[in-house]
């Protein structure tokens, strides 16, 4: 399995994760498994109180905002967290509106591998969660934007994003001083712990210095971004279920395929063993007396029986495997004209792509070409099979065809998963 890249989605802009690779443009700078922790283009989130009666709260909800003005139009919320006490439920959430959330949902539909989606409010609860605060403040740093979560009692009880008109010191205290009376709030009986997260070394320390300045105490050190990805659990990704199917079945590949090994070793080893007490039971009859030989004769049968069992078990076995194997090997059609388009050179037009199967030869992958030239399909072919052999193909037949005004050429090829 590729390993998964890490970016965040801050005000419609890309950050690979770790710092240091320079911004990427969305969407067109995610490729291969990603997941991309979103703020979905700075929508609103934060905490509300509703009432508790109603089984789904999210509706409830968007019409509230859209009546306060928080949100202009309809709105997809994503219910985070929701506690419920008598007759008031606090919700933590996050409101994308529509024509944000649907473009979201087009690039996950064209992204060529898999796209894990967060919302970035769902990753900073899983940080309060992995440490297990009854009471604290998280603020996450990141250009001109604060993202402020405070948690009392273990459940959220604040979220908001500040703005950063400037990155002058007094600017910075501003801000302190407007978390001053949150935090007071949650320095009733035990101090509150707190903590700031970074998007690039260095970016908060403007930021400790006016806390510590307002008596705020904050862990020593801020932690990078990487933290915001370390929680991150796949059911609560914003995904369709068959894409979240998808890629479980993606992932568990690999443990199905040892299993499957495994049981054809046990399975191999018990076929010997079975054919060794065969053996013995054949040889205690040929050395048994005459009243023993029903007996024996029964025992040999049922082993020779059982024998024959364990071998059909074994055999529909390696033929999973095999299948298995098959499949690995053969791409998808959504794939391989990719592949195709990718690397098909100027002056050659395909005229043929498929993908032929059979229990015999395995997978082979055919791919024809016509140009006007006669001398085309000798350098280009040529060209074009080097950048096919980069994406993991190789060729096992090639035959060339040139005539006046049509030359052709056809490559037979197999491929393996990068």
């Amino acid at each position: 399995m590729k390993r998964m890249r890490c970016v965040l989605d801050l005000d419609g802009q890309g950050w690979p994760v770790p710092a240091g690779e320079a911004a990427l443009r969305l969407p067109d700078g995610l490729s291969g498994p990603t997941i991309l922790l979103t703020d979905y283009r700075a929508s609103p989130f934060g905490v509300a109180d509703l009432p508790a009666q109603h089984a789904d709260l999210a509706p409830i909800l968007e019409k509230r905002l859209r009546d306060e003005g928080d949100i202009d139009g309809l709105a997809r919320v994503i219910i985070h967290a929701c506690e419920r006490q008598g007759d008031v439920a606090r919700v933590c959430y996050s409101a994308i509106p529509v024509a944000e959330y649907l473009q979201y949902r087009q690039w996950l539909n064209r992204h060529d591998d898999h796209l894990l989606l967060f919302p970035l409010l769902e990753a900073m609860l899983g940080v309060v969660r992995r440490r297990q605060w009854d009471k604290g403040l998280l603020l996450f740093v990141h250009g001109d934007s604060v993202d402020v979560l405070a948690v009392r009692e273990g459940q959220p009880l604040h979220a908001a994003r500040q703005r950063l008109f400037t990155h002058e010191a007094a600017e910075y205290a501003r801000l302190a001083a407007q978390l001053r009376p949150l935090h007071a709030v949650l320095a009733e009986g035990t101090p509150p712990a707190c903590l700031l997260i970074e998007r690039t070394p260095g970016e908060c320390q403007p930021l400790l210095e006016a806390l510590a300045a307002q008596g705020i105490a904050v862990e020593a050190g801020a932690l990078p971004a990487d933290s915001l990805f370390e929680d991150l659990h796949l059911s609560r990704a914003d995904m369709p279920p068959l894409a979240r199917a998808l890629y479980q079945s993606r992932q568990a590949l690999p443990w199905v395929a040892a299993l499957m090994f495994l049981a054809c070793l046990v399975g191999g080893g018990a076929g010997l063993l079975w054919k060794h007490q065969a053996q013995s039971l054949q040889a205690t009859l040929d050395a048994s007396p005459v009243q023993r030989l029903a007996e024996t004769q029964t025992a040999l049968t049922e082993a020779l029986r059982d024998a024959s069992a364990l071998e059909q078990s074994q055999r529909e076995l390696t033929d999973f495997v095999r299948l298995a194997d098959r499949v690995r090997k053969t791409p998808d059609p959504a794939t391989l004209l990719r592949h195709l388009r990718q690397t098909v050179p100027d002056g050659i037009a395909l005229v043929e792509a498929g993908i032929i199967t059979d229990e015999q030869d395995g997978v082979l992958i055919v791919v024809a070409g016509r140009s006007s030239s006669v001398a085309a399909p000798f350098a280009a072919e040529e060209q074009f099979v080097k950048a096919l052999h980069g994406l993991g193909y190789r060729v096992v037949r090639r035959e060339i065809e040139s005539d006046i005004g049509n030359s052709m050429f056809r490559l037979a090829l197999t491929w393996v998963e990068e």
